[in-house]
């Protein structure tokens, strides 16, 4: 029976949904929340009910979307929990005009129209005043065909796929504290001289202040930490006794890869940014004030820089930059003049290779961390005095070295943080290890930002990003872990890996194969089951055909292979043999591609999520041409893409955090999921799988900020 209009309390919600109402009212969640009901047959009417919450002074608008397959009666119904807030119901058709409305001031608002066209239609709900929770009921005329995904299974979960840490900056106080920036946990950590833990901040989420997305340096200076948040361009400042945010910095950078605090030429206290891109150092004022650019490039001239990492100052205010590309230290004085460039470009002790990290001891030595697994210390003018550990895995040794800070005191021990080993050693002036902070690394079957998966009848390859490792699982319930492989590695020939974020099962030879998308080693590079590397890989860095930027995904077909080259906004058919490209394309309808971030192969078409552009376009496979496209403003950024048997299209809208299904024709079916971490909700889903089972179709989602993948029966 239909609710009338007058009725105040909805006895038709049902009671699930009640009591998500209640949940909602209770913990004030903000965003939309959705559970997916399906009642009828072909002919019948659909039910949906929708709930979320709302505020006039937030958040003040909220749209909620249903397919029409047949002309028919729509009715929609809303109520809410706050009596003393005002709602307001609107109703637009597939071409986006709206066609009722209700908006009376007294709960619940009601409308009935009588649908003439099909498609996608939109349920809008305006907060004229206050703030409240609310559940929508719309009934229409669609199909039972749409099949609700239901839970099955899980892989990963939980933060027991995080190593202690991943330090890829840190810096010491007067007394004796150690900051650490967290790189893969996206936070940062506060230990005692003792090396008790005292304070953990920054979650993972959407930008806002106290979250972080990689941050890659800390600075500590007159009870503040200042916060390299690399991910999303600024600087956070952060209160040193509790790791409460103090404030946020206005500027934005292009790549900020280091930060320090130092003295100006006066003796005043100033911050000192590394912008990487830029291949400069920015000079700010404690409060976030610009004072001055020093450096330029990309170049080796006396002045020039290139990927410039990190930069210290001396009592006197000369700047002391780490040139990591041209592999040297830099001298500038206070103002900016170029004054000196020295370094050996080689390997061992006293020798540069990529330069990562500086700082300066009372008497004006310099401490350089450098890419060969050493820390060195020169005298202000380069020359060598001593190293601090070695190349390895051991106490006292790194295995990717990236900063060096000093504790206090005019005879200071020496950290220096090792990104992959996950640890912080420490040193004291004679080179003796002395201790450190970290050193365990995530256990196996769990992750940390998962990205993409593989999979076949007997396997699932999951590639667990942050942790630089792929593993393997068995595909039938219970789907338990069989073994891992990987490990940090970068620059052209190393056998590791580098931020990877896919992989597909090809073949080499009639046996099956894993090739892996080596996203920030900008190849693709393949492995026997059991993680053996075969030999066979191609591509490397560069914006040519055959090049690659960034490539976020792969997808096999028949022994060649589909390549989203994300960051050269292209998508690319290869032969692994040759290696040789097929086919390239970067434009599809008469637009660019821009950073395409998954790809399907299905029935000879590829389907690929044209990320920025807000859609999915399918190409032909044998040419690329472009075919179609479909999605529009039914999808915010998506990065993730799988087609079922039945041609329907599953889609991973990742910053809306739900999953969108698409009839074959590109009509929206539905929508699933929500912010969240239960099993029917997500939090950043990534690239998704389909299998069919012998009675089942099988969805994986790849739910990264969860660190998991989700299982789910779709039919």
């Amino acid at each position: 029976m239909r609710p009338t209009k007058h009725r105040r309390t909805p006895q038709w919600i049902p009671a699930h949904i009640r009591g998500l109402r209640s949940v909602l009212r209770r913990s004030m969640v903000v965003g939309l929340t959705l559970c997916l009901m399906i009642v009828g047959g072909p002919a019948s009417a659909v039910t949906q009910t929708f709930s979320g919450s709302i505020d006039a002074n937030g958040t003040s608008w909220r749209a909620h979307r249903f397919v029409v397959t047949s002309p028919g009666q729509i009715t929609a119904v809303l109520d809410w929990s706050n009596a003393a807030a005002n709602l307001n119901l609107f109703l637009y058709n597939p071409a986006g005009t709206i066609v009722a409305t209700s908006t009376g001031t007294s709960k619940p608002e009601h409308i009935d129209h009588d649908a003439t066209t099909t498609g996608t239609w939109k349920v809008g709900i305006k907060a004229k005043s206050g703030s409240t929770t609310y559940d929508l009921q719309v009934d229409f005329p669609g199909s039972s065909s749409v099949v609700t995904p239901s839970y099955v299974a899980t892989l990963g979960g939980g933060t027991a796929g995080h190593a202690d840490m991943y330090p890829s900056g840190l810096d010491v106080d007067g007394a004796g504290n150690v900051y650490v920036a967290d790189t893969g946990d996206d936070q940062i950590q506060k230990f005692d001289a003792s090396g008790g833990l005292v304070w953990v901040a920054g979650t993972r989420g959407a930008k806002a202040p106290g979250r972080f997305e990689n941050p890659r340096d800390v600075a500590a200076l007159a009870g503040k930490v200042y916060v390299a948040d690399t991910g999303y361009n600024r600087v956070q400042v952060l209160n040193a006794s509790d790791g409460s945010v103090s404030s946020v910095w206005g500027a934005r950078f292009s790549t900020i890869m280091g930060i320090s605090a130092g003295v100006d030429g006066s003796g005043n206290p100033v911050i000192l940014i590394s912008e990487s891109g830029a291949h400069t150092i920015r000079v700010y004022s404690t409060s976030g004030t610009l004072i001055r650019s020093v450096g330029s490039g990309p170049g080796n001239g006396p002045a020039q820089l290139n990927g410039v990492r990190d930069a210290a100052t001396d009592a006197a205010g000369k700047i002391y930059a780490a040139d990591f590309a041209n592999s040297r230290v830099v001298v500038f004085g206070p103002a900016g003049a170029a004054l000196d460039a020295w370094g050996v470009n080689g390997t061992g002790p006293q020798h540069l290779k990529r330069p990562y990290g500086v700082d300066l001891d009372p008497a004006g030595d310099v401490y350089v961390a450098d890419s060969n697994n050493y820390i060195h210390k020169f005298t202000p003018s380069g020359g060598f005095l001593r190293a601090y550990g070695a190349p390895g895995d051991a106490a006292g040794q790194f295995q990717m070295l990236r900063r060096v800070a000093l504790g206090p005191g005019s005879s200071p021990d020496v950290f220096g943080a090792d990104l992959w080993t996950f640890k912080i050693e420490a040193f004291d002036q004679a080179g003796t290890s002395i201790g450190g902070l970290g050193g365990n690394g995530p256990s196996e079957g769990s992750f940390n930002e998962p990205y993409g998966l593989a999979l076949d009848q007997q396997q699932i390859f999951v590639v667990d990003m942050v942790n630089q490792r792929v593993q393997r699982f068995s595909s039938a319930p219970p789907y338990g872990f069989q073994l891992s492989w990987g490990s940090r590695g970068w620059g052209e020939g190393n056998p590791g890996l580098n931020w990877a974020r896919d992989a597909t099962i090809g073949s080499n030879g009639g046996s099956k194969s894993v090739w892996v998308a080596d996203t920030k080693n900008n190849r693709v590079t393949e492995f026997w089951p059991d993680g053996t590397a075969t030999g066979r890989m191609f591509g490397t860095a560069g914006a040519g055909v055959g090049q690659f930027n960034w490539p976020f995904a792969v997808d096999a077909i028949g022994a060649d292979l589909i390549v989203a080259d994300t960051k050269n906004n292209r998508v690319e058919r290869w032969d692994p043999s040759g290696p040789v490209v097929e086919w390239a394309t970067g434009s599809a309808g008469g637009t660019p591609i821009a950073a395409p971030k998954d790809v399907a192969v299905s029935g000879g078409d590829v389907y690929a999520v044209d990320t920025l552009n807000r859609r999915i376009v399918v190409l032909s496979a044998s040419t690329g041409a472009f075919l179609r496209q479909f999605g529009g403003s039914t999808v915010h950024l998506a990065e993730g893409i799988a087609v079922e048997p039945n041609g329907d299209v599953w889609v991973a809208d990742t910053s809306w955090n739900r999953l969108l299904e698409f009839s074959s024709d590109g009509s929206l079916l539905q929508t699933f999921g929500s912010l969240g971490n239960s099993n029917t909700r997500f939090n950043k889903p990534a690239h998704l799988e389909i299998i069919t089972t012998s009675t089942d179709v099988l969805l994986l989602v790849v739910d990264s900020w969860n660190d998991r993948v989700q299982i789910y029966d779709i039919g």
